[in-house]
């Protein structure tokens, strides 16, 4: 169905990356409508997005996430491009900061975490490989917003579902699922 279809697409333009065409060609190929600028990560930081998601993709990250990081990744590296810095290690403090202050894309403060959160999980990844400086990552700061939600209470065959899927789990993906609801 479509997530096969959007799956069978990211590992296209990444098979297609490394077959050293660059991730704009990639893209481009894929949806010639996304030519425009505003639509690619500057090649300056195409390598390290590359090796980011190359990561996230192996431990089994699912397509809307990923399509998200490219999408806060792109913008992200789009405003340094534009303040003229072409590397992540001349990232400073206060250009993220710059950065957060200056993006208006997002109207709701849910929307302006979900990007931080993907902004901040790249620069912690870049702090791993040794790029940035470990202070980079906590520079970008999440909004408060005081959200209610409904519990929602399991029936007694819910839950045996739940515990049947966290025995059963083999992939990587299933564990690491049945993990995180296992300690729930």
């Amino acid at each position: 169905g479509k997530t096969f279809c959007y799956l069978s697409h990211s590992v296209g333009v990444l098979e297609s990356v490394l077959h050293g065409i660059s991730l704009h060609e990639a893209v481009c190929n894929l949806c010639p409508k996304s030519k425009s600028h505003d639509d690619i990560i500057p090649s300056w930081a195409e390598p390290c997005f590359l090796k980011y998601r190359a990561s996230r993709v192996k431990n089994g990250i699912g397509t809307s996430a990923l399509t998200m990081d490219y999408t806060s990744i792109r913008r992200f590296s789009q405003f340094l491009d534009s303040k003229g810095i072409r590397r992540f290690e001349d990232l400073t403090v206060s250009i993220v900061k710059e950065y957060q202050v200056s993006d208006d894309t997002h109207r709701t403060t849910e929307g302006k975490n979900a990007y931080a959160i993907k902004i901040r999980g790249f620069l912690s990844y870049l702090v791993a490989e040794g790029k940035i400086p470990t202070n980079i990552p906590l520079s970008l700061s999440c909004s408060k917003a005081k959200k209610v939600r409904p519990v929602t209470v399991l029936t007694k065959e819910q839950m045996h579902t739940v515990e049947e899927y966290i025995h059963n789990a083999t992939s990587p993906k299933e564990i690491r699922n049945a993990l995180i609801v296992g300690m729930g």
